[in-house]
């Protein structure tokens, strides 16, 4: 019993929205029960919406935590690169900033290019 105590919650909430669902679509839409099998088809249908619903919920969710946890940078600033190439741009001009770590640029076949670096 131990082992399924931390999804009973979550299976019980799923449950009970999947009868709030399907109660509701067999009272409010009459052609489910015009329909042969059309109780069966419905709790099919409830149950992928639901599990789409809850799958959607929990994304919301993890990004809500994502963005709410502040500094989990993957790189840490003291290792952070960039880079960039241009190649082919007659009037290319490019610019980097952030004096953090390892920068690098590359222009190929441009005459009048401009690099700059701080």
């Amino acid at each position: 019993m131990k082992t399924l105590q931390p999804f009973l919650k979550p299976l019980l909430l799923l449950g009970l929205a999947l009868i709030v669902v399907v109660a509701i679509s067999w009272s409010a839409f009459p052609a489910w029960r015009a329909q042969p099998g059309g109780f069966w088809t419905l709790v099919s249908v409830a149950i992928g919406g639901v599990l789409a619903v809850a799958g959607g919920l929990l994304g919301v969710l993890k990004t809500w935590r994502e963005l709410q946890s502040p500094g989990k940078a993957k790189l840490p600033a003291s290792r952070s690169r960039q880079s960039q190439s241009m190649n082919g741009s007659p009037d290319g001009e490019q610019s980097m900033k952030h004096n953090i770590g390892d920068q690098s640029q590359k222009m190929s076949d441009s005459p009048r290019g401009k690099q700059r670096m701080e």
